[in-house]
């Protein structure tokens, strides 16, 4: 999963403000399993908070980028 992580960080470009100038480095914890967690766990409140509101269920999405988005 590190190499996926990677992947988000550099397609995001968080990569891009780590590091040094000649080298783009890794963020060394999981940021993006980090961030999707956050996300995930905002989504799920919103979700329950508009199911007491309004009685209805309904679903959320998130996706693994859009907490490393708002990071950067």
């Amino acid at each position: 999963m590190k190499a996926y992580d990677l992947l988000v960080q550099c397609e995001t470009g968080l990569a891009a403000v780590t590091g040094s100038e000649l080298e783009l480095g890794r963020v060394d914890i999981s940021i993006c399993d980090i961030a999707c967690g956050v996300s995930a766990y905002s989504r799920l409140l919103e979700a329950l908070i508009e199911r007491e509101e309004t009685g209805r269920g309904d679903s959320k999405n998130t996706f693994v980028d859009r907490g490393e988005y708002e990071y950067v």
